[in-house]
């Protein structure tokens, strides 16, 4: 049996057919590159869509480079799951992103940070955020998408990060 690596960075999805033995990979290594989005200068984004498409296709695009698909014995046994990139993936009732993902990079949550800042003091942002503000972090992404779009909280269902919601995706 072998095993589909699969990493997820800001720029960039790797994706290879790993030998379970030896933990080299059979064939080479698919890498797929992500674009972000910058609608507004604070803005760094990308669409479920672009990810997925990433993603997939690495995947996709390493199994090929193997030459394993459909071999009894070496096809791919199981798949492993790496993300360097944190965003908050909001899912509607259908189970789909409801729109872009919001990377770590992007700074549109500085309004909430200050807020947070100004309520609890500098302590929970020192500790759980980036210094001086944090330009992602979940909570404050959702309390920031949500001041924009006050009914965007009767559409979400449920929510997932960058680093489950390919793996949602492929079961």
């Amino acid at each position: 049996m072998n095993l589909l690596a699969i990493e997820v960075e800001t720029s960039h999805v790797r994706a290879a057919v790993l030998d379970s033995d030896s933990a080299e990979p059979i064939g080479g290594i698919s890498v797929a590159n992500l674009a972000l989005e910058a609608p507004t200068s604070d803005a760094a984004q990308i669409s479920a869509a672009n990810l997925w498409e990433a993603v997939s296709g690495a995947a996709r695009h390493a199994v090929q480079l193997a030459g394993v698909a459909g071999r009894a014995g070496v096809d791919v046994g199981a798949v492993g799951l790496s993300s360097f990139m944190p965003g908050l993936v909001l899912l509607g009732k259908d189970d789909r992103p409801l729109g872009p993902i919001w990377t770590h990079q992007d700074r549109r949550s500085r309004p909430a940070a200050r807020q947070v800042w100004a309520h609890v003091g500098e302590e929970l942002l020192a500790s759980a955020g980036n210094r001086p503000l944090p330009g992602l972090m979940s909570a404050l992404a959702w309390r920031q998408q949500h001041s924009c779009d006050p009914y965007l909280s009767h559409r979400v269902a449920s929510y997932l990060h960058v680093n489950g919601w390919p793996g949602w995706r492929f079961t």
